[in-house]
């Protein structure tokens, strides 16, 4: 059959290029070789820890958001394990049992909202670059000297963008972080006491960032490897026309909502619309709805 690789397919369930995979049984039987094969290898990849999962369970900690990796993980185990997932933020998780546990650690709205979880949620995009790791996705398990190891699929571009930004940030952040360990391990205090202080803190940044914030996330990118397989860019299109600036205007007063939630920073959004002088409208209206 011919296909172009390449080409990317918003809506692949429905396209015709599935129903072609899907009757294709050269496919499938390559497809189901290599799916019984990286299973059992992924198996045989959490067994060399050394742990008994059939007794302790499997511990997952991720950024977020549904926990969609969890579940396959927890398909690929045939339900038998206790699967517990921790992530920084969770939205609408899917496939929760007593068997497959998820919790939201910074927000969540399982079982039911978290306070400030719509401040927390504003630009969930912030959370997964600044979070970032010093390594490429993991793309498949093969076997080198008699054991299992972990191919990743490395990137150049997601390289340099750690080691030129995202890393030296890291660096500033585990700083403030020690230093945040070392003052609270000296006072007795309750959570609450500082959840409002800490998260007027984040709303002034997501809801009115400087242009330094804002141009420090404009140069950042993001590697996209579940799903799709490309960058996502945050920089800025100053080139609108007035038409085009206008038709913006009535897209938002029509449907705001979805609007707002069609990029990763609704600010960021409004200023791409050629709109930046609603930003601040936008920010002290969702501020004060909040605090």
């Amino acid at each position: 059959m011919q296909a172009d690789s390449d080409k990317r397919v918003d809506d692949f369930p429905t396209d015709p290029i599935m129903q072609r995979l899907l009757s294709c049984q050269k496919f499938r039987s390559i497809y189901e070789k290599r799916r019984i094969q990286q299973k059992e290898c992924f198996k045989e990849y959490l067994d060399s820890f050394g742990v008994d999962i059939i007794q302790e369970g499997l511990h997952l900690v991720d950024i977020g958001w549904k926990g969609s990796i969890q579940d396959h993980i927890y398909k690929i185990l045939d339900g038998n394990i206790k699967v517990s997932g921790y992530y920084l933020g969770l939205i609408q998780p899917s496939m929760i049992s007593p068997n497959n546990e998820k919790e939201g650690i910074l927000f969540s709205e399982y079982p039911q909202k978290t306070p400030y979880f719509e401040v927390y949620n504003e630009n969930r995009a912030l959370f997964e670059i600044i979070c970032g790791a010093s390594h490429g996705s993991a793309n498949r398990y093969v076997e080198q000297s008699n054991k299992i190891v972990v191919e990743l699929l490395e990137q150049k571009a997601e390289r340099e963008l750690f080691q030129k930004h995202i890393h030296p940030f890291q660096k500033r952040i585990e700083a403030k972080f020690v230093k945040l360990c070392d003052f609270f391990n000296k006072i007795h205090f309750q959570n609450n006491e500082f959840e409002n202080f800490i998260a007027r803190k984040h709303a002034r940044i997501v809801f009115f960032p400087t242009k330094k914030e804002l141009t420090f996330f404009q140069r950042l990118y993001h590697y996209e490897n579940f799903g799709v397989f490309e960058f996502t860019k945050f920089d800025i299109d100053s080139k609108l026309t007035i038409a085009k600036r206008l038709n913006n205007i009535r897209r938002l007063l029509k449907t705001p909502k979805q609007t707002l939630s069609s990029g990763f920073w609704p600010s960021l959004t409004l200023i791409n619309m050629g709109l930046p002088f609603l930003c601040k409208i936008y920010g002290i209206f969702r501020y004060y709805n909040f605090f």
